[in-house]
């Protein structure tokens, strides 16, 4: 999966948590396998005739299972919420370090309150998934598994029936694949934009109160609110469509049980105790395959996260000297022309001849828009890798 190459050295980095957190969790995989044995046994035990002492030692043992159910999701919770703190922040601190690394021009592009949004939701979303999978995966596949094998010896048709809900499962999660992914990102890109357009009405509060402009910029924050508001929707429906079609293949698979495990207790072939064991397999069985399929829906609004992310690690990072002055003695410039696109439509600085002498004092004049901070710009190599040159463009650092 591309999340977790994406996420693997950040997973590393809590390789022995994360052990420590899949062994705990697989313990309480065993012990809710376990369950509907011991309950299924007691039920028969009390209808063939049971004193006291069986009740309550059904009690201590449920009542036990219980208390380490408890115990063990404290302790998860809490190794959970660690290693996810830790690894988002280690992949937002990386994106970040990886931006600064970039060109000014592709900075100056995005909104910074945009990016952070961005970066910040991409992270936790990547993490929380890979972190998730790892739990939740092997623990469904044995819960997959092991029931299978359990009512395949118990009853063969529903077993077989049973592998066609999960044919069916597989059918719909490709036939909604595309759509999901469409829609989780149109109203991941939404909800970023709107966030930034908020923080604009605060940032700029100054600037607003100076040129009166409050009215442009709520309608920006409307206009902002009515995308979000018509992505979210449409998000809303198709995971409606999705989230339907599993409740009906449910449904049909619960209705199937009770009609088979219903003719089975009818014909004496099962107790209630085996009906209720029979049942509790079915149902872990059932909810495992539906894992599987919602996991496909998350697995999508997890691409989104990905791909944004990897959008922004993909960018090359600006170049970089090899050469390392120590006492710079002059800076001079012959012919310099630099413009903020590649047609030369907006030409930013055209033709500048200058020499800077090291102990002077240099004063650059000229009206807004002359280019001042631009030429100051790509003498400190801000725009190193977007120069365009009009014409034959020097530019020389000598050292004293």
């Amino acid at each position: 999966m591309k999340p977790f190459r994406l996420c693997k050295s950040y997973l590393l980095s809590q390789k022995y948590s994360l052990l420590c957190y899949v062994a705990i969790v697989l313990a309480s995989t065993a012990i809710s396998i376990l369950t509907p044995y011991i309950i299924g046994d007691f039920l028969d035990t009390l209808i063939s005739g049971a004193d006291m002492g069986v009740i309550v030692c059904f009690g201590i043992i449920f009542g036990g299972l219980s208390l380490l159910r408890i115990i063990k999701g404290y302790i998860t919770a809490i190794i959970n919420t660690k290693m996810q703190m830790k690894m988002s922040y280690g992949l937002n601190r990386d994106a970040i370090r990886h931006i600064q690394r970039l060109s000014l021009s592709y900075i100056n592009q995005k909104d910074s309150a945009y990016l952070s949004q961005r970066i910040n939701g991409d992270a936790n979303s990547l993490v929380g998934f890979c972190i998730s999978v790892l739990r939740n995966i092997i623990t469904n596949t044995i819960m997959v598994i092991v029931p299978f094998i359990i009512l395949l010896n118990m009853n063969w048709l529903i077993a077989v029936l049973m592998l066609g809900f999960v044919g069916v499962y597989m059918a719909l999660y490709f036939a909604f694949r595309k759509p999901l992914y469409n829609a989780s990102f149109a109203q991941k890109e939404a909800m970023a934009r709107f966030l930034s357009k908020l923080l604009e009405q605060l940032r700029y509060i100054k600037l607003i109160k100076i040129n009166s402009i409050q009215e442009r910029m709520i309608k920006k924050a409307d206009d902002s609110y009515t995308n979000l508001s018509g992505t979210a929707i449409h998000n809303q429906k198709i995971n409606y469509f999705y989230n339907s079609a599993d409740g009906t293949i449910s449904t049909i698979a619960q209705i199937s049980l009770f009609v088979i495990g219903g003719l089975q207790v009818l014909a004496s072939n099962f107790t209630i105790g085996m009906f209720t064991i029979f049942t509790s397999y079915f149902n872990m069985m059932l909810g495992a395959c539906r894992y599987f399929f919602n996991l496909g829906g998350t697995y999508q609004n997890t691409m989104v996260a990905h791909d944004r992310i990897q959008e922004i690690l993909d960018q090359k990072p600006e170049s970089q000297g090899n050469q390392l002055l120590y006492n710079i003695g002059k800076i001079e410039l012959q012919n310099v022309g630099f413009s903020y696109n590649t047609n030369f439509t907006r030409q930013a600085i055209t033709s500048i001849n200058a020499s800077f002498h090291k102990g002077n004092i240099y004063g650059i004049t000229g009206p807004n828009g002359a280019g001042k901070s631009t030429l100051i710009n790509l003498l400190l190599g801000m725009y190193i890798d977007d120069m365009r040159a009009v014409s034959h463009t020097t530019a020389k650092i000598s050292e004293a």
